[in-house]
């Protein structure tokens, strides 16, 4: 709270990053699945209805990977493909070969797993 007479504080969300602390060890395929995953979720969550995406890759009985992006709904399609995309290209920066990262922001977030 506040003292009395001074003007209330404001907290501003801020994007950010976390990485799993355990890298993958197989590169290849491993490091292009991760691509594909983050990618898709890019095109695909501001498409959707709910602007929310789940993505198993590869889409067979056992997936290796999974991703979930959303946005929030007030934003704007643009808004959301952007953010997510931007939230993508962090992670691959941030977060090079580990089994699991996530990005928040304002207007969404996204994750991915390998398992």
């Amino acid at each position: 709270m506040s003292p009395v007479g001074s003007p209330p504080i404001k907290l501003k969300p801020k994007a950010g990053v976390a990485c799993n602390k355990t890298n993958y060890t197989t590169v290849y395929p491993t490091d292009s699945y991760v691509r594909h995953v983050l990618e898709e979720l890019g095109d695909e969550v501001s498409k959707s209805k709910s602007y929310a995406k789940v993505i198993k890759f590869p889409e067979i009985d056992h997936p290796i990977m999974s991703g979930q992006g959303a946005c929030m709904k007030n934003v704007s399609k643009a808004v959301c493909a952007k953010c997510l995309k931007d939230g993508a290209k962090k992670v691959l920066e941030k977060c090079p070969r580990r089994v699991g990262a996530q990005f928040n922001a304002t207007a969404c977030q996204l994750r991915y797993d390998v398992y």
